[in-house]
C-alpha cells in the first residue's frame, strides 16, 4: 500500500519549499495547484515575493520546467505567463485526483514520475493524487478563505484529523 494522502513534505507556501534538497532528490519539474496554493480562490494575480521567488528557480537552473495543475476551468495564461510555466488544462472528468489527469501531466513534462513534485493545498485532490501517480508531494497551507463547497463538507477539518493521525498539522 503506498503513502495515500501522506505528503512528502509539508510547508506554509511555495516560497518555503526547500528546492536545493528536491534537486538532490531528483526533482527537476514543479507541478503546482492555483487556487489557494499559488492565489486566493479563484484569483488571478500572483504576489511580487512568489513571481520574484519563481523565477529565480528558473535563473538557477534549479528546475527544468514548471507546470500549472489545476481543476478550475477559467483561463490561467495570466499566472502562468508571470512565471514562464505550462498550464495543463482538465478535460471533462480527466481531473485531479485521477491518474488519467496526473499521467497526462507526466506526458506533458516528460518525465518520470519521481523527477516532479505535486504542490498544492489539498490532501485528496492534490497529495492523494499526486501519491498516486507516483509523484513526490508538497502540502501547502492554504492562501485565502475557502470556498463554499469546502467549508460545507469541512474539508480543511478532516484533513486536520488525517494530518494530525501521521504527525503533520493543519493551522486551519
Amino acid at each position: 500500500m503506498g503513502k495515500g494522502l501522506v505528503p512528502d513534505y509539508q510547508v506554509a507556501a511555495v516560497r518555503d519549499m526547500d528546492f536545493e534538497e528536491l534537486r538532490r532528490r531528483g526533482v527537476r519539474y514543479l507541478v503546482m495547484d492555483v487556487d489557494h496554493t499559488l492565489v486566493p480562490f479563484r484569483g488571478m494575480d500572483l504576489d511580487d515575493a512568489t513571481v520574484r521567488f519563481l523565477n529565480a528557480l528558473w535563473e538557477r537552473g534549479v528546475i527544468e520546467g514548471m507546470y500549472l495543475a489545476s481543476n478550475s476551468s477559467r483561463d490561467l495564461s495570466g499566472i502562468a505567463g508571470a512565471i514562464g510555466a505550462q498550464v495543463v488544462p482538465v478535460r471533462g472528468l480527466e481531473r485531479k485526483p485521477r491518474r488519467a489527469y496526473f499521467r497526462r501531466v507526466l506526458r506533458t513534462i516528460g518525465c518520470r514520475p519521481e523527477q516532479a513534485v505535486m504542490v498544492g493545498d489539498k490532501l485528496l485532490f492534490d497529495v492523494w493524487g499526486g501519491n498516486r501517480a507516483g509523484l513526490v508531494t508538497v502540502l501547502v497551507q492554504p492562501i485565502g478563505p475557502d470556498q463554499w463547497f469546502d467549508r460545507v463538507v469541512r474539508i480543511r477539518f478532516w484533513e486536520r484529523m488525517v494530518l494530525r493521525r501521521w504527525g503533520f498539522r493543519r493551522d486551519r
